[in-house]
């Protein structure tokens, strides 16, 4: 279930992408290998990358390169087209901006040309799913993206490295006991230094956050099919489905049956994933 070694989402490997639209979108802080793309629909999102904060509005548009920290917050209500691929797909993009970063991660609407605008309609309204087309219209959008925002040389941040490195760690062990000192070990720090470097980066400490992330795990592994509540809960690392509920309940305001029946429909489009007609 994990995309290289961070996320959560499952592309089918052999085509490289997601597709979809999401209500109501709230995630922790994470990151992936694969390229993210947000086209804002309707209402507001708060969107956090590699530290920058930016509210999301109608006809906005967010890009997120590979291996950057990211997170979102719906307050009232949100409705976005995303897109997630891979590297692979957009092969000289990569290679052209090697070694740089985006001088921001967002765009305006009034900055968002027409063009852009008929790209995005073909990658989230379109019935076709292929994937060398969608490599192309991704390639090209990206390209008109970075001119818009400029790119400047990547940052080289050691606590963002290791804050990043945790994150790795937390992904790959999800399905196990976790504990502070054991993620300290991994990334050769103190568990009283990593606990800072959440607090600060994250803003969350080390236990929030982690069950933070197993819940946002939980909330997409329980749209994304209909394996039973009991193996979400075991794949999302809790020792026990009561466990499990509470903590959703706790995150989330519902249960996690309540929490798939209202939003099992509402995944409008998963791309090469097997389509939910």
């Amino acid at each position: 279930m994990i995309i290289g070694s961070y996320e959560h989402f499952d592309p089918d490997q052999s085509k490289g992408f997601r597709i979809w639209v999401s209500e109501n979108m709230t995630y922790v802080t994470h990151m992936h290998r694969h390229l993210e793309l947000l086209s804002m629909r309707k209402g507001r999102m708060l969107v956090t990358v590699n530290g920058q904060n930016h509210w999301l509005e109608e006809g906005d548009l967010c890009l997120v390169l590979s291996n950057r920290l990211h997170g979102y917050r719906t307050d009232d209500y949100s409705e976005v087209g995303m897109a997630l691929f891979a590297p692979e797909l957009v092969m000289p993009f990569i290679q052209r901006i090697k070694g740089q970063g985006m001088k921001r991660a967002f765009l305006r609407a009034g900055e968002v040309s027409e063009e852009m605008r008929a790209i995005l309609q073909r990658i989230f309204d379109d019935k076709e799913r292929d994937a060398s087309l969608l490599g192309s219209y991704f390639h090209i959008l990206l390209t008109r993206i970075v001119q818009a925002t400029g790119l400047c040389p990547a940052t080289n941040d050691a606590s963002n490295a290791i804050v990043q490195q945790a994150i790795s760690y937390i992904a790959m062990n999800m399905q196990k006991p976790i504990l502070l000192p054991d993620v300290a070990q991994a990334v050769n720090v103190s568990h009283y230094h990593l606990s800072r470097l959440f607090k600060k980066q994250l803003g969350y400490s080390f236990p929030v956050y982690l069950m933070t992330m197993r819940i946002d795990y939980a909330r997409a592994l329980l749209i994304q099919d209909d394996r039973p509540i009991s193996e979400v809960s075991a794949a999302c690392g809790f020792e026990s489905q009561r466990s499990f509920n509470r903590a959703f309940r706790l995150i989330t305001g519902e249960t996690p049956s309540h929490y798939r029946k209202n939003n099992l429909d509402k995944s409008l489009g998963l791309g090469a994933m097997e389509e939910r007609q």
